[in-house]
């Protein structure tokens, strides 16, 4: 048998065997019984060992991917604190811009204010 496809001759092999006594085709058949459970355990640890590489280099790539993750969490969640910064100076700046105009009677006295402040600088 070739690869597990049988041909004419493994048939007048086995008739043969069986020409020679049950003694010899049970022989035979427990050679082959043999044959064959090593071929399933050649084959089990083939495929263990293929899988146990799978399972490894699925690891390694979510591994890869979770640091990927979080490089750019951690870059956005940076961004959007700077935006986040910017506009509460912004938020500040524009309620001590309302505050000194509400210290004020009306917008001329305040830039008149300002202008003499900024000339003392």
């Amino acid at each position: 048998m070739l690869g597990g496809i049988r041909d004419a001759g493994d048939d007048i092999k086995a008739v043969g065997i069986w020409e020679q006594g049950p003694a010899v085709a049970m022989e035979e058949t427990e050679k082959l019984i043999s044959e064959l459970a090593a071929a399933a355990t050649d084959t089990k640890g083939m495929i263990d060992t293929v899988g146990m590489r799978s399972l490894k280099d699925i690891g390694y790539r979510m591994a890869e991917l979770q640091s990927r993750l979080h490089h750019d969490y951690s870059t956005k969640l940076e961004k959007l604190q700077a935006i986040s910064d910017e506009a509460e100076a912004c938020g500040q700046l524009y309620q001590q811009m309302e505050a000194l105009l509400e210290q004020h009677e009306n917008s001329v006295q305040f830039l008149q204010e300002d202008k003499k402040k900024s000339r003392k600088r």
